[in-house]
């Protein structure tokens, strides 16, 4: 699988009190259930250790392409196609 060209700096960073709200909305917005379990269970424990998330690319290029445009689009984040 070719990858994104992510145009935003990496690993991306979520911190930990913005954890709860963001897994709400991508729960509410049915992308939650889309994204590598793995990757749910890393948010999940940086939540309950009130640690910062982060994301690498890797991590990011392991969402599908669908699911992406979502969340990169309310996020604002910028990437170019896969290669």
């Amino acid at each position: 699988m070719s990858k994104r060209k992510y145009h935003f700096e990496l690993p991306y960073k979520l911190e930990a009190g913005l954890l709860p709200m963001g897994k709400q909305q991508l729960v509410e917005s049915h992308i939650w259930g889309k994204l590598p379990v793995d990757l749910q269970q890393k948010w999940d424990r940086a939540a309950a250790l009130e640690h910062t998330l982060r994301i690498s690319a890797d991590d990011l290029d392991r969402i599908d392409d669908a699911t992406w445009k979502v969340i990169a689009a309310s996020l604002d984040l910028k990437y170019g196609d896969r290669t």
